[in-house]
């Protein structure tokens, strides 16, 4: 199956519906062949997605997810981490963020599966203000479109001169 352009006008509607029902969208870029993982960003417009796919090069994957990610966010404090141990289920896969939004691609301060690494890493993290969530289910393989209908796989396609197969 063929993935389809980032730039195509379809795809493109598609994000923008997103954008306008959750008002943030977790993309990762990924290079395929790159040895690496990708970069990770919250885009909050269409303008921050145009300038992405100028800034990025021919080839590169975009995982798309529409339902907003990190839905725990705040300052870390006793209420907040009481909030995070009731909503994470112990031995379910958590990361911690920060919230920084494109341009600036997004960190992570802190990932595990078990409530006692939680708690560690909020107690670190104190005073800080954090996004906190299960870890994204972005596509697994990048050769093929994801199926599912609150996910999108896309790529930057090269000129027709230059494209490469994957």
């Amino acid at each position: 199956m063929d993935i389809p352009d980032i730039r195509d006008p379809g795809i493109q509607a598609t994000i923008q519906t997103w954008l306008n029902e959750t008002s943030e969208l977790f993309v990762e870029v990924y290079y395929p062949h790159s040895g690496g993982s990708g970069w990770f960003y919250l885009l909050t417009s269409p303008t921050e997605l145009k300038h992405l796919i100028e800034q990025v090069r021919d080839g590169a994957l975009f995982f798309l997810l529409k339902q907003k990610q990190f839905p725990l966010r705040g300052i870390v404090d006793d209420a907040f981490i009481s909030h995070a141990i009731a909503t994470i289920v112990d031995g379910e896969e958590y990361l911690i963020t920060d919230l920084a939004t494109y341009p600036e691609h997004v960190s992570f301060f802190g990932d595990g599966q078990t409530h006692k690494q939680l708690l560690t890493d909020l107690h670190d993290l104190r005073d800080v203000l954090v996004g906190v969530g299960c870890e994204p289910d972005t596509n697994p393989t990048y050769w093929k479109e994801d199926a599912r209908r609150d996910r999108l796989t896309a790529s930057k396609k090269a000129p027709e001169s230059t494209a490469s197969n994957y």
